[in-house]
């Protein structure tokens, strides 16, 4: 189901499947922001990741000695979620964990989805809370994708990606779907990556922790649009898009990551994975303001 959130400067559609985001159109320039999805593309869409992020070492992972088979990115990708809250501009959604769920990620979890428009942003919350008795193995993050050109005229090559400040800090390096170790410094001495050529050899994984502060925006050089991203919670952001001059750009954060080269598959030592005790709950935002 589709539902929209509006104020007098921003309209968002959503929907309730694997809670995607389908428009996010800023009212005073009549621009859309949001790729309208096309599977010719991209196949297989992803909005939200988990309970990973990114692939598995033959997409399996090994639980207290059994093992498990999961697709990239996990499983809500593809799931169905409950309205529990709604008005004109906040919508709160959640998916439950259940027997297809238990069979192949053996843990109890409920994720709450929370968005709301303000100004001229949306907020998007997600809260991931442990209702088993064990502790809860998981990553989070999102594949959101960014029309690039935001003004039709335009050409993709007329935009890059802008940080908050001067950065320095390397990518992680891939190797068959894996982590294989990290580059020397991107940025030298840029608040900028350009998006043309960038993901020639796939994505673009930078670690926050050399990030700040936490925000990414796609925006022309004449800085007369933007898509802009904010985030607290995570631990990596992935900058992609298909090769070539694709219509749209990503920024994920994350706070797990694939596998690491030769990773023994053991969920519990997966890189960034994070723990969560019984009965507590951990929440992850972002905030897409467009302008």
């Amino acid at each position: 189901m589709q539902l929209n959130l509006e104020n007098e400067k921003i309209k968002v559609t959503l929907s309730t499947y694997a809670g995607q985001i389908e428009s996010i159109i800023n009212k005073q320039t009549g621009n859309e922001h949001w790729w309208p999805y096309d599977q010719q593309w991209w196949p297989r869409r992803t909005s939200i990741c988990f309970p990973i992020c990114g692939g598995l070492t033959d997409d399996e992972f090994l639980y207290e000695g059994e093992t498990y088979r999961l697709p990239m990115h996990g499983f809500l990708r593809e799931k169905e979620f409950s309205i529990i809250e709604q008005s004109s501009n906040r919508v709160v959604m959640e998916y439950v964990s259940n027997e297809e769920t238990k069979a192949i990620y053996p843990f109890d979890f409920r994720f709450i989805l929370t968005q709301e428009v303000k100004d001229n942003a949306l907020s998007v919350i997600y809260t991931v809370e442990n209702t088993g008795q064990d502790d809860l193995y998981y990553s989070v993050g999102s594949h959101y994708t960014y029309k690039v050109p935001i003004i039709p005229t335009e050409k993709q090559g007329d935009y890059h990606y802008r940080f908050g400040a001067v950065q320095k800090g390397g990518k992680f390096i891939m190797e068959n779907g894996a982590i294989a170790g990290k580059t020397a410094d991107v940025f030298n001495g840029r608040d900028t990556l350009e998006i043309s050529g960038l993901f020639e050899n796939g994505s673009t994984i930078l670690d926050l922790a050399e990030i700040n502060p936490h925000w990414i925006q796609i925006e022309n050089k004449r800085k007369s649009a933007y898509t802009k991203v904010a985030f607290e919670g995570f631990s990596y952001c992935v900058l992609w898009a298909p090769k070539g001059p694709s219509p749209f750009v990503c920024i994920e954060p994350w706070t797990g990551l694939p596998d690491q080269k030769n990773h023994d598959k053991d969920l519990t030592k997966k890189l960034g994975i994070t723990k969560l005790k019984s009965g507590m709950k951990k929440d992850y935002r972002q905030v897409i303001s467009v302008g």
